[in-house]
């Protein structure tokens, strides 16, 4: 967090005069008065006897430098809309002030003399809309990929440089050249941030396990079965093994010879009760392996069919029982009567 103060009015005064001088407007200030009030606004302008203060609705007063005790300088910025870690919620109540290839500073519109620097790696989402009003240019450093949606184009790129309201866009695609779009064509931007590997294992581990991904769906009884189905499984190999193993060092034969001596034969081939326990060990692991195939498909397929995200990487599955009735012919050497047709689609979706 970084704080932007000036507190004596008389220098502040000197300050704002130096940024009316260069043409740059003060976005988000805050007025003390030495009544105890303040407000957040935006200091038009100030002269040797009172302050031109615009408030919300572009309301207009005029304050007496008299009544003035200080004003503090905040953060400009854009409006924006951002997911970042670890809320994990989008906010629509932020101004992006800078964003950089590493780095993305936010301030908000209730406190706008507090400023949040974060790594880019935290962001989640960020989406914003241009607006002719501002100059983005202040904003947006080159650097910076994601999604743009610019006059004809629409894709993603990378901002190369955006001096003199000319925005160059270099699009990820192999063997397209870079675009210059004029400002006044910009529309929207969304930041396209590629996860790590260690973020996808965190987010995608856990639909590994069966039940897992339909009980973040809220399918509960689907997500109960698939769970105790796999435990059960688990729990009958591993009883099923350990009887095996049993039944191959309890199959033993004492046989004495001429000296005295007594020699312990063990069958470690094959016996009866072996074969009973290893058949039912072979049986849990099919119905293991077969309801942990099923739990990836519909985590990783299926599931995300289904879902409400629209994700087009997905396939669909469609089993179908179609019944017919064959009209009888006097030649035909076919009997003729009811039919069913089996069919069975597949539709891969990438």
């Amino acid at each position: 967090m970084q704080y932007k103060r000036i507190h004596p009015i008389f220098p502040r005064i000197l300050f704002v005069f130096f940024y009316l001088g260069m043409g740059i407007s003060l976005h988000a200030d805050r007025i003390f008065l030495k009544s105890g009030a303040s407000s957040i606004g935006k200091a038009l302008s100030v002269s040797t006897t009172h302050v031109d203060w615009q408030e919300e609705k572009n309301k207009i007063r005029k304050i007496p430098l008299a009544e003035v005790e200080r004003i503090d300088v905040g953060y400009d910025g854009v409006p924006v809309c951002t997911n970042f870690k670890p809320m994990l919620a989008e906010r629509c109540d932020l101004l992006l002030h800078r964003i950089t290839k590493n780095t993305v500073s936010f301030t908000s519109k209730a406190d706008p003399l507090k400023l949040d620097v974060l790594p880019l790696a935290k962001i989640v989402t960020l989406k914003l809309t241009f607006s002719p009003e501002e100059d983005y240019s202040l904003f947006i450093k080159p650097g910076i990929s994601g999604i743009w949606e610019a006059g004809d184009f629409k894709g993603s790129a990378t901002l190369v440089s955006n001096q003199n309201q000319i925005w160059v866009l270099q699009p990820k695609e192999r063997g397209l050249a870079s675009i210059s779009i004029p400002f006044d064509q910009m529309k929207n931007f969304q930041l396209d941030r590629v996860q790590t590997i260690s973020e996808i294992v965190i987010e995608n581990g856990p639909k590994v396990i069966p039940g897992i991904a339909p009980l973040q769906d809220k399918k509960y009884t689907k997500s109960a079965l698939l769970f105790s189905g796999a435990i059960l499984s688990g729990l009958g190999m591993f009883y099923e093994y350990n009887q095996s193993v049993n039944a191959i060092n309890n199959d033993r034969e004492y046989v004495p010879s001429p000296d005295g001596r007594i020699f312990i034969l063990s069958n470690v081939l094959s016996t009866d009760r072996y074969d009973f326990h290893n058949r039912r060990f072979q049986a849990y692991t099919a119905l293991l392996s077969m309801i942990v195939v099923y739990s990836l498909f519909d985590a990783f397929y299926l599931g995300q069919m289904e879902s409400q995200n629209g994700n087009t990487s997905s396939v669909w599955l469609k089993p179908g029982v179609e019944a017919s009735v064959q009209s009888k012919q006097r030649f035909s050497p076919i009997p003729t009567g009811n039919l069913l047709h089996y069919s069975f689609e597949v539709e891969a979706r990438f």
